[in-house]
């Protein structure tokens, strides 16, 4: 049974919504600012990754584990359900920085192939879609950190 459709790149960005000075600006403003874009080795010496989102639509959430073999695990909620599904996929950093982290919602039969840049300002994490200049900031990251949870036996 399909809940949701996930076609729409922008509509899949796995981003919170909210609603900040930082994810409203410019990346070029946002680097005059003193944040950065994440690089590909930041990326990579952060691994294994914890992320935790709101969708863009404000219909759900998730806790993801980007891990060290390049595997997705975690978990989606659909709020208008009150269901979840676990997660499962194959993340990718491309030379620019760019992260992919396509998956699969295995109880709900969808898909999401979501590919942003990460920006860190402090220890508060943000995205966007492209990283030129004068791109927006899409959102806020509720969380976006080492992970430190005990690999599954």
């Amino acid at each position: 049974m399909k809940l949701f459709s996930f076609r729409f790149p922008a509509l899949l960005l796995a981003l919170s919504v909210s609603v900040s000075a930082q994810a409203q600006m410019l990346i070029s403003e946002f680097v005059q600012k003193g944040g950065k874009q994440m690089t590909k080795a930041d990326l990579l010496e952060m691994m294994p990754i914890r992320l935790k989102s709101k969708w863009p639509n404000r219909q759900g959430e998730e806790d993801l584990v980007l891990s060290v073999d390049g595997k997705i695990t975690g978990t989606g909620h659909h709020y208008a359900s009150r269901t979840q599904s676990a997660a499962e996929g194959a993340w990718r950093i491309e030379d620019d920085g760019k992260m992919c982290t396509p998956k699969k919602w295995l109880q709900w039969g969808s898909s999401a192939n979501l590919c942003w840049y990460i920006l860190k300002s402090g220890d508060e994490y943000y995205g966007a879609q492209k990283n030129d200049p004068e791109s927006k900031i899409l959102g806020k990251i509720d969380s976006f950190t080492k992970d430190t949870s005990p690999a599954p036996n």
